[in-house]
């Protein structure tokens, strides 16, 4: 592979499992968004929501992202949220293939199970808030290069499809 392939979705869709295998299997080297922002920030970024915010937080996010641009092309696993700032599109179709796992919410939210360390996603306040932000952005997600439906498949199946998929968009 000569570009990035980025792994948008949901919380709970699978993002860090299928991008460590993809990874692996593809012989490039893994990277997640959200990692990098903890590592070099210091804090979770449950922690960052709570001191700093989430606009502050999606700053740190589009900032990680455009110094990955310049590493050798990688598996990059983002946050669900990237996909809310035209400039992170921007920089992702430049310089890769933007990959959407798609899952229904009941599977996303048994993946989730209480929410615990995600800042968008409680159990305790219901869920209708975290519905309400996955209804938001399905027609983003949906802007991907490569869309794989994963409710039914193992990750295994889901690289399988994407390995696939990328070869057809080549």
């Amino acid at each position: 592979m000569k570009r990035h392939i980025f792994l948008i979705g949901f919380m709970g869709a699978g993002k860090t499992t299928v991008g460590k295998l993809l990874s692996e299997r593809l012989n490039m080297q893994y990277l997640d968004t959200d990692t990098i922002v903890e590592s070099k920030s210091g804090l979770s970024i449950e922690r960052i929501f709570s001191l700093n915010g989430e606009e502050y937080f999606r700053e740190l996010e589009s900032t990680t992202l455009s110094d990955l641009l310049h590493q050798h092309p990688s598996v990059v696993s983002t946050g669900g949220g990237i996909v809310g700032r035209d400039k992170n599109w921007a920089m992702m179709h430049e310089t890769g293939l933007i990959v959407y796992l798609r899952a229904t919410w009941p599977i996303l939210q048994s993946r989730l199970g209480s929410g615990k360390g995600r800042p968008l996603a409680s159990q305790e306040e219901g869920w209708e808030r975290t519905k309400k932000l996955l209804d938001s952005r399905i027609l983003l997600y949906e802007q991907a290069d490569i869309i794989v439906d994963t409710d039914c498949l193992t990750a295994d199946e889901v690289v399988n499809e994407i390995l696939i998929k990328v070869d057809n968009a080549l």
